[in-house]
C-alpha cells in the first residue's frame, strides 16, 4: 500500500472511529455497570455459577450488538449519500472497507477485551471453576481464535452489504440472504475439510461452550487449521467486497 493510500486509510479509519465513539461509550457504561452488579451478586449469593453464566451472556450481548451494528455500517454510507461526497476522491474499495473493518474490529476488541477481563476476574479470583484453571492456556487460544473469527464475520457482513447495495430494490433482504448463505457454505466447507484432515472443527465459539471446546480441541493442528482457513476466507471476501464497491462507485460516477 503506497504512502498516500495509507494516509487516506488513516483519514477514513479516524472518521469511522469517531462515528463509533458515542456508541462505544454507551456500551462501555453498560459493561461496567452490568459486571459490577454481577460481581456484587456473586459475592453475596450462594448461586455463584448462575451469575458466572450471566457474565458470559453479557459478553455475548455486547458482541451481538456490535455485530448487528456492522450490518448498517456500509448501508449508512449510501443512505446518507456519503458516497456522493467521496466519489471525486481517489478512494479505493480496499481503503474504504479496510478502514471500516479495522474500526469495527477495534471497537469489538476494546469492548470485548473489557468483558473478558471481568470474566477472567470472576473465573480466577471470585469463584473456583476447576476446568478453567486446568485449561487456562488453551482457553486463551480459543478466545484469540474467536476474535479472528469475529473479524472474518465483519468482512462477510461488509461483503454481503456491498452485494445488497448493487440492487436498487430489496437491498436489505438481499444483504441478509447473501450473509446467511455465505456463512452456511463456509460452515459446510470448514467441516468437510476438518473431517478430511482429521482435526477438530469449531466455528465462532461462545463462552458457554468453552468447556466443550477445551475438551475436544486438543491439538495445535486444529487451531492452525481453523485460523488458516478463517484468514483465507477473510482475505477472499475482503477483496471481493472491495472490487464490488469499486464497481458500484464507478456506476455512481457515470450517472
Amino acid at each position: 500500500m503506497e504512502s498516500n493510500s495509507f494516509e487516506r486509510f488513516l483519514v477514513l479509519y479516524k472518521k469511522d472511529i469517531k462515528n463509533l465513539k458515542q456508541e462505544s461509550m454507551l456500551l462501555l457504561g453498560f459493561i461496567l455497570l452490568a459486571y459490577i452488579f454481577v460481581v456484587y451478586k456473586i459475592t453475596i449469593t450462594q448461586d455463584e455459577r448462575f451469575w458466572v453464566q450471566v457474565g458470559d451472556i453479557l459478553f455475548l450481548i455486547v458482541v451481538f450488538m456490535i455485530f448487528i451494528r456492522s450490518f448498517v455500517f456500509i448501508a449508512s454510507e449510501w443512505n446518507n449519500n456519503t458516497v456522493f461526497l467521496v466519489k471525486p476522491l481517489p478512494i479505493r474499495g480496499k481503503e474504504f472497507l479496510l478502514a471500516k473493518t479495522m474500526a469495527v474490529s477495534t471497537q469489538a476488541i476494546f469492548l470485548g477485551g473489557i468483558c473478558l477481563g471481568f470474566m477472567f476476574l470472576i473465573w480466577h479470583f471470585i469463584v473456583d471453576i476447576e476446568p478453567f484453571y486446568a485449561a487456562y492456556e488453551r482457553k486463551i487460544w480459543i478466545i484469540l481464535f474467536d476474535f479472528i473469527k469475529l473479524i472474518n464475520l465483519f468482512t462477510i457482513v461488509f461483503f454481503s452489504s456491498v452485494v445488497g447495495q448493487l440492487f436498487k430494490r430489496h437491498s436489505q433482504l438481499i444483504t441478509i440472504f447473501v450473509f446467511v448463505i455465505t456463512l452456511y457454505l463456509i460452515v459446510l466447507l470448514d467441516s468437510a475439510f476438518a473431517q478430511l484432515l482429521g482435526c477438530d472443527y469449531y466455528s465462532l465459539s461462545l463462552p458457554n461452550t468453552y468447556l466443550f471446546l477445551i475438551r475436544t480441541s486438543n491439538s495445535w493442528l486444529s487451531f492452525l487449521f481453523n485460523a488458516s482457513f478463517t484468514l483465507m476466507y477473510t482475505i477472499f471476501f475482503f477483496m471481493g467486497a472491495a472490487s464490488l464497491y469499486d464497481k458500484k462507485v464507478e456506476e455512481v460516477k457515470n450517472d
